[in-house]
């Protein structure tokens, strides 16, 4: 079931213990739904490898999160916020104060 995909994400450190919801393919393509992007748009680079983050990475780290199609459209509209050249998200990442971009 559901908890053990969790334990086993918080045994194997990839989560601090909150829930994950599994990214099936049914759910990202609901997901996807929330937005009038495609898939395969990008909508920006991430520093500091700068590799495309595409709506499709977007939706499978939005459902991992618990995110509802409904709200989806903010996530990207975030997204696109803070891989803008004008946020310096590079620099957020680089800083050796602590730094922590939030979106309420």
């Amino acid at each position: 079931g559901g908890d053990d995909a969790d334990e086993h994400f918080f045994r194997a450190g990839f989560t601090d213990g909150l829930p994950v919801v599994l990214p099936t393919r049914r759910r990202v393509l609901q997901m996807l739904r929330g937005t009038a992007l495609q898939a395969h748009d990008v909508i920006g680079k991430c520093p500091p490898s700068y590799y495309d983050v595409s709506v499709e990475k977007l939706a499978i780290a939005a459902v991992m999160a618990g995110c509802t199609p409904e709200m989806f459209r903010i996530v990207v509209a975030a997204a696109k916020a803070a891989l803008s050249p004008a946020f310096g998200l590079h620099g957020v990442h680089a800083t050796t104060m602590g730094a922590t971009p939030v979106v309420v």
